[in-house]
Parts: structure tokens; sequence; C-alpha cells
């Protein structure tokens, strides 16, 4: 899956959002629309460099982890957790080693 521009319609994700081991990704622009999850999992995507899709997304309840993600920026990660109303309840980031 080269893009995620077909969920541009979600405003919402009731429970879980998965973006993991896609060769092909190198954003997630597609999630704009987003602003409340319940467990956000980023991994393992190497060529995904760019989380700004993700820039209205407020809320991540329970688990947020992003982490093994060769080209994105471990900053970038941290940006994106710094955006949220309230700290989720886990939280994870290594292993995001792209230039910042």
């Amino acid at each position: 899956l080269e893009s995620v521009d077909v969920f541009s319609h979600l405003n919402r994700v009731g429970w879980f959002l998965y973006i993991q081991s896609n060769q092909s990704l190198t954003n997630v622009d597609g999630f704009a629309g987003v602003t409340s999850l319940l467990r956000l999992f980023v991994d393992t995507n190497p060529i995904l460099s760019d989380l700004s899709g993700l820039r209205n997304l407020t809320s991540v309840a329970h688990t947020f982890k992003v982490y093994d993600n060769m080209s994105l920026c471990d900053q970038d990660v941290s940006n994106l957790l710094n955006q949220l109303i309230a700290p989720p309840a886990t939280i994870s980031q290594s292993g995001n080693t792209g230039p910042c």
C-alpha cells in the first residue's frame, strides 16, 4: 500500500490504528481527519518519513507506540505526542532513526 488517502473521509477510529510493516508508505496524509484513537501503533515502516497526516490527532487514550521506522525522525514522533491533550497510558517510541 503506497498511500492511505482512501481513508481521508475518516474522522474517528474507534479502537486501534495500526500502521505496520509497510515497505512502500512514505506518509500518513490520508488520516488527517482523525482526531481520536484508543491505541496507535506505527512500526517497521522503512520509508515512512512524515507523520504530519496525523496533525489533527488530539487524543490517544491508551497506547501510543511508534518505533523502528528508519526514515522517521524521533523528534517528529515527540512532536506528535506533545500535540495530544493528555498523555496516553502507555507510551513507547524508539528506533525512529531518520534525519531530523
